[in-house]
């Protein structure tokens, strides 16, 4: 969910919490949770973690932020 292929960056913050919810929802305990925390800025991605482990992520994927250039 929200992996580094996933286009986590076309969506709102409220987009990508919701859909770690709903993911949880669709697969119950069938197979793990494992989602995406990937954002350019720290406080961003320490976010998504806590709101996926609220979400009941079994796993993080932590990808070191895309390369940006002004």
């Amino acid at each position: 969910m929200a992996g580094t292929t996933g286009e986590y960056y076309a969506q709102t913050a409220e987009e990508r919490v919701m859909l770690m919810k709903l993911a949880k929802e669709l697969i119950k305990d069938r197979v793990p949770l494992i989602v995406g925390t990937s954002a350019i800025r720290t406080d961003d991605s320490i976010y998504f973690a806590e709101q996926a482990v609220a979400a009941g992520a079994d796993a993080l994927l932590i990808a070191t932020p895309p390369y940006a250039y002004r």
